[in-house]
């Protein structure tokens, strides 16, 4: 495959793929995925018309000055955005991956996943209950949300993330793609090693300004998240 000139950080939700799209960002030599999805605010009834000019500004918001591109993808978002693409361009591509390499220029895939599906789904059960508590701000005095337990939410989520994440697997072998795969625990631990290795995969030579600005957001696992984790693999219906 050529060298990439957009890439697809194809991911499933708390997956530490806010962590990566600030670390490319801050590179300004990988575009600037933005850490929400970059046609927020186009109408699903939209108009294929403005559809193709929201996706041609959008894109030219998130490229460096190199030419290159990037955006992030959850799996749930994947069947809508793919349907549409193919609607506005009108394209009768045999596949997913053909119908977006006919929009943008060398489409690559990065694969991040997070291999520890429990902890995974703590940290979506948390942040979908109650008031929502993602993550926040270095400098805010939020407390992240501490709900009381719930073993069946929390499994309802293992499995989620874990199914989502098949899919993306199947979705890879059907279309013929080889993704580049991104590892959250490595990218925690080591943030530069990772970004190394992602220049490397789309072929950037010249390397970012260093050091790279620290994450401006914070992990939302604490002492609540290994109670909880505790708490999942204890229960005599875990598996």
């Amino acid at each position: 495959m050529a060298r990439p000139l957009t890439y697809m950080i194809c991911t499933v939700q708390r997956s530490g793929s806010l962590l990566l799209c600030e670390t490319l960002t801050d590179t300004e030599v990988c575009g600037s995925p933005p850490g929400r999805h970059f046609l927020l605010g186009v109408d699903e009834d939209s108009s294929p018309e403005h559809f193709r000019d929201q996706l041609t500004s959008s894109r030219n918001q998130i490229t460096s000055p190199n030419g290159i591109a990037g955006f992030r993808m959850f799996w749930n978002g994947l069947p809508g955005f793919v349907s549409r693409v193919r609607e506005a361009y009108d394209t009768e591509a045999p596949n997913d991956h053909e119908v977006l390499q006919s929009v943008f220029n060398e489409i690559g895939y990065l694969w991040l996943r997070r291999n520890n599906k429990v902890r995974q789904a703590v940290s979506f059960w948390r942040a979908t209950t109650g008031r929502e508590q993602f993550r926040y701000p270095k400098d805010s005095e939020i407390p992240v949300n501490t709900p009381a337990f719930d073993f069946d939410r929390v499994d309802f989520f293992v499995r989620l993330v874990t199914q989502q994440e098949e899919d993306w697997r199947r979705w890879f072998s059907a279309n013929n793609v080889v993704p580049f795969e991104v590892s959250y625990e490595l990218l925690a631990a080591n943030r530069h090693g990772t970004l190394e290795s992602v220049l490397d995969f789309l072929g950037v030579e010249s390397r970012p300004r260093c050091p790279l600005p620290e994450p401006r957001v914070i992990q939302q696992a604490d002492e609540h998240t290994e109670r909880y984790v505790q708490m999942y693999e204890a229960h005599p219906s875990a598996r």
